[in-house]
């Protein structure tokens, strides 16, 4: 399967039954949420299941399928599990129903689901809940249900929403588009991005098949990469590459530290009894907090720096990788690990006081040392690409710490 994304032309009433929507389907996420949350908490708390979880740790593998199996039979008995959240959530929906179509929600519940089978089977932790302005992607099942995509005039029809796409603006994004459009189309997302100006608004159409290839020459030679955290090293039989990972990122880091501290100062003044002679916040304080118009407008500009700062760093990435795949067809690549690299430097983000008359003014400073997501990122993005060449290029790639 692959993906083609499309902004959505929206109109001032269309925007705010949009943002309706999507505080729906947050409120319903967070129902789901409480629900799991509550019958995990059942789980720890009953003796029948925790005495088969306690022998399935030091069963043999014949009796662990027998007991794995028992454990899921309590677990559905209950109600955690798939289905039973599809179908908890389905009453809920009721009062809805003209707003949200009944396949989003169960997708919406497929996706808490994920979440409980990490906690379940894997190192997950616990369940979070969502803010409206965190909730961003409202899904999809099929295209005959909820949002439904229209290929013919590239259009978007959501139980009584009427949304036009906008049309490719040069001839390589029209044929890319026009290729994509040629597979069946499995099913279609509305997903949102903040701008200064607010909401903007995408149809993620999800397509069956491959992606439209692009021409690409994939010459033939050896190239070893080595990623750090701040620099990849790269050695081809042509060139010699020793370059910084995202060099203009700390321009992004001083804005959104600028962006933090007009906030702060914003808070303070509207809400001065928040707030001890020191400076700290007074946690007796049970007020509500009051944001004026000036805050909002900072906060949507604070989201779209980091916004813009995971795109910059996701195309950064993406021609640094363009760049050596010009290089060879065989790429050595040393072995990684980010988990130690994370314990060796954590040190990204402090805790600064800065002192303004008799005022002292806790904030967060971000250091001008790299993250270490960056190069993370450039690995994993490098080695799907890779993947890509190695499949329809007849590539060869060295697996080496893959």
């Amino acid at each position: 399967m692959h993906t083609l994304t499309l902004k959505l032309k929206t109109n001032s009433t269309q925007k705010k039954e949009l943002d309706k929507r999507f505080r729906i389907m947050c409120r319903l996420h967070n129902v789901l949420v409480k629900r799991a949350m509550a019958l995990l908490k059942f789980l720890d708390h009953d003796k029948t299941y925790q005495a088969l979880k306690a022998e399935y740790l030091i069963a043999d593998p014949l009796r662990k399928k027998e007991l794995a199996k028992e454990m899921k039979n309590f677990r559905q008995s209950i109600g955690l599990s798939e289905y039973g959240l599809q179908a908890y959530i389905k009453e809920g929906r009721k009062r809805y129903a003209k707003h949200v179509s009944c396949h989003q929600v169960q997708k919406e519940a497929t996706r808490v689901w994920k979440g409980v089978e990490k906690i379940l089977f894997s190192n997950g932790e616990k369940l979070h809940f969502k803010k409206e302005m965190d909730y961003d992607c409202i899904g999809g099942k099929s295209n005959t249900n909820g949002a439904k995509f229209n290929k013919e005039d590239l259009s978007v029809s959501w139980n009584g929403l009427y949304l036009i796409c906008r049309k490719p603006r040069n001839e390589k994004e029209a044929w890319y588009v026009h290729e994509a459009l040629k597979d069946e189309i499995a099913y279609c997302e509305i997903k949102r991005k903040m701008f200064n100006n607010g909401w903007h608004y995408y149809a993620i159409v999800v397509l069956k098949g491959e992606a439209p290839k692009k021409k690409k020459t994939c010459p033939k030679g050896r190239t070893g990469i080595d990623i750090g955290t701040s620099t990849v090293a790269v050695v081809s039989e042509n060139q010699v590459i020793l370059k910084e990972l995202a060099p203009k990122m700390n321009k992004y880091n001083k804005a959104i530290e600028r962006t933090l501290r007009k906030m702060d100062r914003s808070r303070r003044a509207c809400n001065p009894n928040k707030y001890n002679e020191d400076g700290t916040i007074n946690r007796k304080d049970r007020s509500r907090w009051v944001f004026s118009n000036h805050y909002k407008k900072i906060r949507n500009r604070l989201r779209t720096l980091y916004r813009q700062k995971s795109a910059y760093i996701k195309q950064s990435h993406r021609e640094m990788i363009n760049e050596l795949i010009e290089n060879g067809n065989e790429f050595y690549v040393e072995k990684m690990c980010f988990h130690a690299l994370q314990r060796r430097a954590k040190a990204g983000v402090a805790r600064q006081i800065l002192l303004v008359g008799n005022v002292k003014y806790f904030y967060t400073h971000l250091e001008e040392k790299r993250t270490l997501f960056c190069p993370a990122s450039l690995y994993f993005g490098f080695r799907s690409i890779l993947f890509y060449f190695f499949l329809f290029k007849k590539s060869r790639l060295v697996k080496n710490g893959f």
